[in-house]
């Protein structure tokens, strides 16, 4: 990603989350680079948010209305230890293995779709749904112009356990996001993960 492009990335993150103190975490992977901004819970966002960038570099085949470049972002349960470097590891890859699998899979993915990571014995997450980042306010989070030509599309993850997956191909995608990730009745909601 261009440095201009990075800039203009971090700002949209800055302004959508309202707040401007994220810490960078960088890849060990060499061949792709996607770096992802770490920001700490606050008042109005009471969760970590952890966000990729660098993932809209890799164009996906396809595309719909909005676009076939996407960028990734987990909110997290305020518990959860995210100055552990371990533990952050550990989200970090749940969202590069994201970013990457349409890279790899050679397919477009969007909001409304599931991805299931094959052997992933070891594992509780065994795949994530992708949907629109509801649980932020400002509608603007979900895209991010970044050059005239470049756009990138900012979809929120959310973690799949085996039941989960169970209940999404049994509810199917659109009514698994009003009844598990965004709930409309008293019901608790799904995006505030625990790996």
């Amino acid at each position: 990603m261009k440095v201009s492009e990075i800039e203009k990335l971090t700002n949209h993150y800055d302004k959508c989350f309202r707040q401007n103190n994220c810490i960078i975490l960088h890849p060990k992977n060499e061949r792709f680079h996607i770096d992802a901004a770490l920001y700490p819970p606050t008042d109005r966002y009471p969760f970590w948010k952890l966000a990729t960038i660098g993932a809209s570099d890799y164009e996906m085949k396809g595309k719909n209305s909005l676009g076939n470049r996407n960028e990734y972002m987990l909110f997290i349960d305020p518990s959860v230890d995210m100055k552990d470097k371990v533990t952050a590891v550990k989200y970090y890859d749940l969202l590069l293995k994201t970013a990457l699998f349409p890279v790899n899979n050679g397919v477009f993915v969007s909001y409304g779709h599931s991805l299931e990571f094959a052997d992933e014995s070891s594992s509780e997450i065994v795949g994530v749904f992708l949907e629109l980042p509801q649980a932020i306010e400002d509608t603007g989070v979900l895209r991010c112009k970044l050059s005239l030509f470049k756009k990138a599309v900012c979809l929120q993850v959310i973690p799949l356990d085996k039941q989960a997956l169970e209940r999404l191909l049994k509810e199917g995608n659109e009514e698994f996001s009003y009844t598990y990730a965004y709930p409309d009745n008293e019901d608790e909601a799904h995006w505030m993960c625990k790996l």
